[in-house]
């Protein structure tokens, strides 16, 4: 037994040994060719090529990989099998394949020394793509772990496209064909992880494969890794078909040096049977791991990583809860990409009934056409969706547990960072015994908007989804007496004794959420009113004065280090009065704040604190902010209005926080003698924002297309502080970390900051040449008003021409501001014209860096490579 072993040992030590002197003899090679460095300058270029011209990444305004991610695995399929070619090729004067035949060395050793001698090169040129992370990372905040985990992927892509390249190359013994049948047989597994293979099937037998083909793609594999998800099964899959496509080379390598006709029948079924057995070793480890569904979350966020307050929602889940599940899984019409997205959604979904140890039972259903389980999803709240190729589909759940239903409509995919929270939003709302009743009070929300959506709020259909909604006329003279909080929106003018009403609400220990506007941009209407705090309470305001917080609505609060970019083509410009606050400015030491990233707001007004033990700033602006007059935005050219901000006023507070003790804002009852007045608290909960358009549509939701619909994905992080503020408010455990998880947006930071910096260069020079283009405008109009005129063909022919002088005599002043404007991005576009050559010209200047310190190596240590055992002379 022990001699067993050893010769076990020693045979496994003797195999190494083989595959390390194949593998140094074919790197020898490989560095030896002239044509190494042209195949790795031109992979890098090509690449560079596809992200920076034809991606058109710098235009993105998105930190990540993805584009690089995107085009990488189609470069591959054409560079890949010419570096494969010569290795099998029966090349005249080629004498290595009969020189390894007559050596010690097993078909295996040579085959795999040399599979990893070119994996060696691919990795290598794979990281030789550093500028473009570098680059990334220089623009603004990259996912670190997002992109090793899609440098991971790429790398098991090249590594199995070479196997699969080699086995071409080991067919066809030559090198055009071994290059075709290379680019052929990539292709197809390139194709694969499209709908491509979905069509070409469609209709037949096979149809129902199209479901599983895509799990045997590498590039459907790679695409999943550069999520940030290092899927296990992908690893396997990536293994499994490197061993099977070494394990064929093998085979017709073994069978040069002994032809089949020279092996005893014996012989034959030992190889036979030594093949099954290795096809199902390979195929083992890939289908266990398809089963056990196992990844390594490398995200910043830690995004496929469920949450401790999902599993705690799952764990406290009452028992008997039930999630029906409904995919039209065997619909080969719906695109991969929802596919994908699916199957994200019932893994996490797995996942949620494992931890819940039995709480939660997930059924799923295939809810075919005209069948029962398409209409009880219909019953259940599952919306059909149209396919743009013609018919439908489903992908939805419902929630339920004794009497209490709630559903998930559609799981968009678009929504795939907020899956998690509105899996385990929508459980945590099944689970509460009473469901929290919001009150919103506001001009802008009709009562029947309690039951019908109000076009520009989609965030009112995520309000109404977990809570209890009562809409309240803004006429009216009380409240509800069973709200667990109230939001007052742009409420300017109200009944005495409704404001009595809500103080009393307050005093209850119930909470407020309170938004107004010194400019609504979204409800110009409002504009009208002003509310102007007082000592005496008539408005909403003077509630707020009285708690310790002033609204500063006489003027607009801009901020040049926080604009928003608006406009389009070269229209595009930094408005300050639009801000994009960062998670810098958003209060850490507040739960409703603390895990927040970015958010939205157009032309805010502010607020002082006057009561600093009680009152907490949430959000605020830089000390660059400034703030121009209300009026002058009525009809305000927003790029005058951008030019006449003065920065460095200090930094203004957009929302704050009132908690503990709090005195009521009036002395005696209003209304009513028989109700008594509550006249303080010490659990106050009410928060103030200086803004109302930030819960509209534009600053909360970005259209996107997809099967001929329109879908709306979060934007920011308004949807989820606007929840955040309900659940505080509220007095709800909150989801708050798990809805703040993760950037929704990674702009690049250093542009904004370059526009930023630019506008202030210019802006003196800006704002004069506007203030000339108005005063010439100003003169024409009025010449239109004196003469009573509609149009310009209605004067005199004199005053024709007085005001075509006019017009003419703006024609320089409007050339001088397309030049200051184009100067102004000049800085950008000219970084972005040095990036993009530099990255261009990173590859071969890295290519031609290695090479020179790869020939000085392999001369300094030839002797060394070749006879490693050897003692030097």
């Amino acid at each position: 037994m022990a001699k067993d072993k050893s010769g076990s040992r020693r045979g496994m030590r003797q195999f190494f040994e083989a595959v390390s002197t194949s593998a140094r003899y074919e790197w020898l090679q490989i560095i030896a060719r002239r044509v190494t460095p042209l195949f790795q300058a031109g992979f890098l270029v090509s690449l560079a090529i596809a992200v920076f011209l034809v991606g058109r990444v710098y235009e993105t305004d998105v930190t990540n990989l993805d584009v690089q991610w995107l085009f990488l695995p189609w470069i591959s399929v054409i560079f890949i099998p010419a570096l494969a070619m010569p290795v099998f090729a029966d090349t005249p004067g080629e004498k290595r394949l009969e020189l390894i035949a007559g050596l010690p060395i097993s078909p295996a050793a040579f085959v795999i020394g040399r599979w990893l001698a070119g994996c060696v090169l691919l990795l290598t040129t794979l990281l030789l793509t550093f500028p473009f992370p570098l680059t990334m990372a220089y623009l603004g905040n990259l996912d670190i772990g997002t992109a090793i985990a899609g440098y991971i992927g790429s790398a098991g892509l090249l590594a199995t496209y070479y196997a699969i390249a080699l086995l071409a190359a080991a067919l066809t013994r030559d090198q055009v064909g071994g290059y075709v049948t290379g680019v052929v047989a990539l292709l197809v597994f390139q194709l694969i992880a499209s709908d491509t293979a979905t069509g070409i099937l469609r209709g037949t037998s096979a149809e129902h494969l199209s479901n599983y083909l895509v799990l045997i793609s590498p590039a459907h594999w790679m695409a999943d890794m550069a999520t940030g998800r290092v899927a296990i099964a992908g690893l396997a899959l990536f293994a499994t078909i490197v061993v099977l496509a070494l394990g064929a080379v093998v085979i017709l390598v073994a069978r040069r040096r002994a032809p089949p006709s020279n092996l005893a029948s014996g012989q034959r079924l030992r190889q036979v049977l030594r093949v099954i057995t290795w096809l199902v070793i390979a195929v083992l480890p890939f289908t266990l791991a398809l089963s056990i569904d196992a990844d390594v979350d490398l995200t910043e966020a830690r995004e496929f990583t469920l949450h401790a307050e999902t599993r705690a929602t799952a764990e406290n889940a009452p028992p008997g809860t039930k999630i029906d599940f409904y995919w039209n899984a065997s619909n080969t019409d719906i695109p991969a990409s929802i596919r994908q997205h699916a199957s994200r959604v019932q893994r996490l979904l797995k996942r949620i009934e494992r931890i819940s140890a039995g709480r939660i039972t997930l059924v799923t259903h295939d809810p075919a056409p005209d069948t029962e389980a398409e209409d009880q999803a219909r019953i259940n709240g599952v919306q059909s969706v149209s396919l743009s190729a013609g018919g439908n589909f489903m992908l939805g759940a419902s929630f339920s547990h004794d009497q209490r239903h709630s559903s998930i409509a559609y799981f968009v995919p678009d929504r795939a960072p907020a899956l998690e929270y509105d899996i385990a939003s929508t459980l945590a709302a099944l689970a509460r015994k009473k469901t929290p009743k919001i009150g919103i009070l506001s001009p802008l929300i009709l009562p029947r908007n309690a039951t019908e959506p109000r076009t520009g709020l989609t965030i009112l259909e995520e309000i109404k989804r977990l809570h209890d909604v009562a809409i309240i006329p803004h006429f009216a003279e009380k409240l509800p007496d069973d709200l667990d909080a109230l939001i007052v929106i742009d409420a300017t003018i109200l009944k005495p004794s409704m404001l009595y009403a809500i103080d009393q609400h307050v005093m209850a220990g119930r909470g407020l959420i309170i938004m107004m506007d010194p400019f609504a941009r979204f409800n110009t209407s409002s504009n009208a009113v002003l509310a102007d705090p007082s000592e005496t309470v008539n408005d909403i305001s003077d509630l707020l004065l009285k708690y310790g917080l002033r609204f500063e609505g006489a003027q607009v609060i801009g901020d040049p280090q926080q604009a928003s970019t608006v406009g389009a083509g070269d229209q595009r410009f930094l408005y300050p009065f639009w801000l994009r606050v960062r998670k810098e400015q958003l209060s850490g030491e507040h739960q409703t704040t603390a895990g927040l990233n970015e958010m939205g707001f157009a032309e805010p007004g502010s607020f002082t604190i006057l009561k600093p033990k009680t009152v907490q700033p949430l959000i605020t602006t830089t000390e660059q902010a400034g703030a121009l007059g209300r009026t002058l935005f009525k009809d305000g050219n927003p790029q005058a209005l951008a030019a006449q901000l003065t920065p460095g006023g200090g930094s203004r507070v957009i929302a704050a926080a009132i908690s503990g003790h709090l005195n009521s804002a009036f002395a005696k009852p209003v209304g009513s003698a028989d109700v008594p007045i509550t006249t303080q608290t010490d659990h106050a909960r009410v928060i103030a924002v200086a803004d109302i358009d930030w819960i509209f549509d534009p600053l909360t939701y970005t259209e996107t297309g997809a099967e001929g619909r329109q879908l709306a994905r979060p934007l920011n992080d308004n949807i989820a502080a606007l929840s955040n503020f309900i659940d505080w408010t509220s007095g709800q455990a909150s989801l708050a970390g798990i809805r703040s998880r993760g950037h929704l947006s990674r702009p690049f930071v250093r542009l904004h900051q370059m526009l930023a910096e630019a506008n202030e260069r210019y802006r003196t020079k800006e704002a004069g040449l506007l203030e000339r283009i108005q005063h010439v405008e100003q003169n024409v109009r009025k010449v239109l008003e004196v003469s009573g005129a509609r149009s310009l063909d209605e004067l005199p022919a004199s005053i024709q021409e007085k005001v075509r002088e006019l017009r003419r005599a703006l024609l320089p002043y409007r050339r001088q501001l397309r030049d200051l404007r184009k100067a102004m991005r000049e800085d950008v576009e000219q970084l972005g014209w040095w990036l993009t050559i530099l990255n261009l010209i990173s590859g071969p200047l890295l290519v031609l860096m290695l090479t020179g310190l790869t020939m000085t190596w392999r001369t300094a240590n030839l002797q060394k490579i070749i006879h490693p055992n050897q003692p030097p002379a």
